[in-house]
């Protein structure tokens, strides 16, 4: 989905009809740049910069937009290679298939931590205004969410799970890109979170992803039950 003309990295339009691509909350800027020695003498490519633009290429990259007809909103992606077709958009907590999802999460919490260690939000908590959910679906069939509660310069990322039958798919992955997305635009600079002690393979995704082991933040104590981290969204110079 990317084009290099001379030194300077563009972004292929996906559509000739879209001038900005808004979708899930994330917006993709398109301007119009004159390209010296170009095919043609203009190209769209996205205005975003910093990590904002970093995480747009990646998206861009590895998954095939899908448009809704007519308008400018992104439905969903393909998986670059496969044939997913996954939605991942802004739901409300107490949707019937969201709830059930979360419901499974503090299921799984409940079962693995002592109340005390357990820091999910329940459904009321989520419908919060500082926070939104996203959920990723299938032919309408929720596979997994992520919310991101935000703050002035900070925000949180909670209630991330995906269905226990929809794992080994990359559906983790496309939520972090699209949550890594929506808070670059929105002006966030460092992506904080706690998880438990135990969920490895949700610790390695982190580290992954950028992550580095933090300290408590916010309303967590230290607790032998808990780890924190975090990753920043400033570019460095």
């Amino acid at each position: 989905m990317m084009r290099s003309v001379g030194s300077t990295k563009l972004l292929k339009p996906v559509s000739r009809s879209f001038e900005n691509c808004t979708g899930a909350g994330l917006v993709i800027p398109w301007v119009t740049r004159t390209v010296p020695g170009g095919a043609r003498s203009s190209q769209r490519v996205c205005a975003a910069s910093g990590w904002a633009r970093l995480f747009i290429h990646k998206i861009l990259r590895n998954y095939q937009l899908v448009f809704a007809a007519g308008t400018g909103r992104i439905a969903g992606f393909f998986a670059a290679g496969g044939d997913m077709a996954v939605t991942i958009k802004p739901a409300s907590p107490r949707d019937p298939q969201a709830e059930a999802l979360l419901l499974k999460s503090h299921a799984l919490m409940r079962s693995l931590y002592a109340p005390e260690d357990s820091h999910f939000l329940d459904v009321d908590a989520l419908c919060a205004p500082d926070i939104t959910l996203f959920l990723a679906a299938e032919d309408g069939q929720a596979l997994g969410c992520i919310a991101l509660r935000t703050g002035e310069r900070c925000a949180e990322v909670k209630s991330f799970f995906v269905d226990p039958a929809a794992r080994g798919r990359g559906i983790g992955q496309a939520l972090l890109d699209h949550l890594f997305a929506v808070a670059c635009a929105g002006g966030v600079q460092v992506l904080r979170l706690e998880t438990g002690v135990g969920l490895d393979a949700a610790a390695r995704l982190y580290r992954a992803n950028g992550f580095v082991p933090s300290g408590p933040f916010g309303q967590y104590a230290a607790s032998a039950a808990s780890l924190f981290f975090e990753k920043s969204l400033v570019q460095s110079r």
